[in-house]
């Protein structure tokens, strides 16, 4: 059978998708991964197939608009307002990556579909086959939390947490239902979109909604209904033979473990001075660090002997070899830290950043987050010293780590589908 998974965003949105597939593949089914086009390599030299979204996707966030959006961080009020120019300004690219998906979607048994694939659920009808989500947020509609984007300074109560999500849903809703429209008008001939559609963006019409995170970070809420699936984190690991570089290897081998700090992924609009002030906060806190700079527009210059850039490396080789992590947050780059058992900090921007960096710290496993218009080099430093030094929390880090190890989040995944995929034969299949 044949299942097509539909993607956007960047590497940490997109390659659990790819470890998804590896393990659809394995139990047997054919896969094709819709995604932009910088991921074709990442997609076919694992063996899968390949549908690109890159000029839709591209141009939807090469805008200042879309830059404007990224700095909204914890502020909700601006996030919708910045989500509200980006779909503005974003004219026909939508339905352009709605057409992407639709080309993706042919000639496929099964839609599984991240947050970001617009129209999911409606592609898959008109396809007639049956679509689950795959979520990397927790976004079914709960009383024991609100909305990942609610703001943290709000606290609610069960009573009114799942108000939120009814808010995310309309949000979700007027964002993109008249680009959805007007595609659907214009290529399946459908002119109106039901009551069922608007619910259908948060999963609550989906028999099965599968979670790429795990319950130890996000621990399971009763009110969950049994279609709500918490997986585990779907972790893609470094090729096999993959050989780290040798001044890499020199590097860690020259003195205590460093402190890795993802230089290109914090959207720093000042990027000399992230540089900077990233090098004056290692040195005050005593630390070696190594910088991801693979993309950063930005001479380095000549950096002290004491840190290294490097290009790309597989967090899954790396993490395990750092004294701790310095990240944006993102859903990726977090698992990843937590799996290796290190403490993190997160210089959230917007989306799903600020909320995976609160739950770092609310474990227990790293400083509270420094959002990105805070960052100062006095409290970077401060949160590198407190995760070097902390051994309650690296003792935290290590057993939240090995839990994680232990969990097969793909396989319970896997799982999911094949059950599904068995009961909607069983009912003689249909759109789902």
């Amino acid at each position: 059978m044949h299942v097509t998974l539909l993607t956007a965003g960047t590497r940490g949105d997109v390659q659990p998708y790819v470890a998804l597939g590896l393990g659809l593949r394995r139990a047997g089914y054919t896969v094709r991964v819709a995604a932009p086009d910088a991921f074709r390599a990442l997609v076919l030299e694992r063996g899968l197939q390949f549908a690109p979204v890159a000029q839709a996707f591209e141009a939807l966030t090469s805008g200042a608009s879309w830059r404007r959006w990224q700095e909204s961080g914890d502020d909700v009020v601006a996030y919708v307002r910045g989500a509200f120019h980006v779909t503005r300004a974003a004219g026909g690219v939508i339905e352009a990556l709605i057409d992407d998906y639709w080309n993706a979607c042919q000639d496929t048994d099964l839609v599984i579909g991240s947050s970001a694939a617009i129209g999911g659920p409606q592609l898959a009808e008109a396809a007639r086959v049956p679509y689950c989500w795959a979520l990397l947020q927790p976004m079914s509609p709960t009383r024991a939390f609100p909305h990942f984007l609610t703001p943290a300074a709000l606290r609610l109560g069960r009573r009114f947490n799942q108000v939120t999500y009814r808010v995310a849903e309309q949000v979700y809703w007027l964002l993109f239902a008249p680009a959805l429209s007007r595609w659907l008008a214009r290529r399946v001939g459908r002119h109106r979109l039901s009551h069922r559609d608007r619910h259908s963006f948060l999963g609550a019409t989906s028999d099965v909604v599968l979670c790429g995170f795990s319950p130890r970070v996000v621990p399971r809420p009763p009110d969950w209904g049994e279609n709500v699936a918490e997986c585990g984190y779907w972790f893609l690991d470094a090729p096999s033979g993959w050989q780290p570089p040798d001044d890499l290897t020199a590097f860690l081998r020259g003195g205590s473990p460093p402190v890795f700090v993802a230089l290109e992924r914090i959207g720093w609009a000042r990027r000399d001075d992230l540089l900077g002030l990233t090098l004056e906060a290692l040195a005050r806190a005593g630390c070696r660090g190594v910088l991801f700079v693979q993309g950063y527009p930005v001479d380095l210059g000549d950096l002290p002997e004491t840190v290294l850039a490097v290009q790309s490396v597989p967090h899954d080789w790396l993490f395990p070899r750092v004294a701790a992590v310095v990240h944006h947050g993102g859903p990726g780059t977090t698992a990843s830290a937590l799996r290796a058992g290190v403490p993190s900090v997160g210089i959230p921007g917007f989306y799903d950043q600020p909320y995976w960096s609160r739950r770092i710290a609310a474990l227990g496993v790293g400083p509270a987050p420094i959002p990105r218009r805070q960052l100062t080099a006095a409290r970077l430093r401060a949160a590198i010293s407190e995760m070097t030094t902390s051994a309650r929390m690296r003792t935290r880090a290590q057993l939240l780590g090995a839990g994680i190890r232990g969990e097969q989040g793909v396989w319970r995944a896997v799982r999911r589908v094949h059950e599904l995929l068995d009961r909607r034969r069983g009912r003689g299949g249909g759109a789902g």
